[in-house]
């Protein structure tokens, strides 16, 4: 406000100064325009004077003149000066009036921003109140917590010392006949475990058998299907060479093909029965050969080599059934070992859940 108010005094000082040199300026002028007014109401008077005061005093009133003119190019060019001045105080002052209003903006803000900050600062110191405040009840807790910790372990440590005394009172009391009892317990824990290691390893013994079983009896079955394989291939070439060696008739080719196919269905049937069919195959053969003997004398050597071939497929067969019992009775066996180990297996978990039952107090 001092600041508005010495801008305003110093633009009255200038606009005073400027009125006083323009009344200044105006005041000369009427001042020399009187003068030239009384010369010419004195001219009248002394027309009576000679022709050189006339011409001095007309030469006066040209200098007049010109100098009248001159002072009044000179007052307008002052007035115009003037007027610009006045234009740029007018401008200085409204400069001066925005500077000051943009100086007392400035103040405001900075007022405002002394609140704000005082009111932050308050709020600092209020936060450092309660953070001193947190820190305080921070320690107390850890303290009480470290005194809580070290009550514990001492509670720890008495309970434990209690325990040991009272496991010295308690073993010092304990009949010698139980801890006897718990030795021998012990031991035969131990020497069960050590029987369960040699049943396990057995176990792992009679899994690798079984293994062999299996894959024996897997072998034994191939060898079984191509024994039926080669049975039915001779069948056949029996058949063939009977076809070809003898000329026997149609009824004789019936009843031989007949065996021969019962004879194929018993071998694939049942392995028990081939011996028993074979007989009936080579008694239904002489059957036939005793049927017609007139025949028979004329196709001696022909019945000869079928007898021949019979003989043959005979042992054949024979050899082919040993073959397949054989396998067979290797699976029969390891079957009956692994149930004689699955009933010892059992007679053992029992063993030792009745020990494990008798172990409980």
């Amino acid at each position: 406000m001092d600041r508005k108010w010495l801008w305003k005094k110093k633009s009255s000082e200038k606009s005073s100064g400027e009125t006083d040199s323009s009344g200044s300026v105006s005041s000369h002028s009427e001042r020399y325009s009187d003068e030239q007014q009384e010369a010419l109401k004195a001219s009248p008077n002394h027309d009576t004077q000679s022709p050189e005061v006339t011409s001095k005093a007309a030469s006066n009133a040209e200098d007049v003149n010109d100098s009248v003119k001159s002072l009044t190019e000179r007052l307008s060019a002052a007035l115009v000066n003037v007027s610009a001045k006045e234009d740029l105080v007018k401008q200085h002052a409204k400069v001066a009036e925005e500077a000051v209003a943009g100086w007392e903006k400035a103040e405001n803000e900075a007022t405002v921003f002394k609140l704000e900050l005082e009111a932050t600062m308050q709020q600092n110191s209020a936060l450092e109140d309660r953070v001193s405040h947190l820190d305080g009840a921070l320690k107390e807790c850890v303290r009480q917590l470290r005194q809580a910790r070290e009550e514990q372990e001492q509670a720890i440590q008495e309970a434990v010392r209690k325990a040991e005394a009272n496991r010295s009172e308690v073993s010092a009391f304990v009949d010698p006949h139980l801890s006897h009892k718990l030795q021998s317990l012990e031991k035969e824990n131990s020497a069960l475990k050590l029987e369960l290691l040699s049943q396990a390893e057995e176990l792992e013994i009679r899994t690798i058998e079984r293994d062999l079983s299996t894959q024996a009896a897997e072998t034994a079955s191939k060898q079984h299907l191509d024994s039926i394989r080669k049975v039915a291939k001779l069948e056949a070439e029996c058949r063939r060479q009977k076809a070809l060696g003898c000329k026997i008739p149609a009824v004789h080719d019936h009843k031989s093909s007949a065996a021969s196919s019962i004879y194929v269905e018993s071998c694939m049937d049942s392995q028990s029965d081939s011996g028993e069919r074979l007989n009936m195959m080579e008694i239904d053969s002489q059957k036939m050969n005793g049927s017609e003997p007139n025949k028979r004398d004329l196709n001696f050597s022909d019945l000869w080599a079928s007898a021949l071939l019979l003989s043959l497929i005979n042992s054949r067969m024979k050899r082919l059934l040993t073959e397949i019992c054989r396998p067979l009775l290797l699976i029969l066996i390891s079957w009956m070992i692994f149930l004689r180990w699955n009933d010892l297996l059992h007679c053992h978990r029992l063993r030792l859940e009745l020990v494990a039952w008798n172990q409980k107090p």
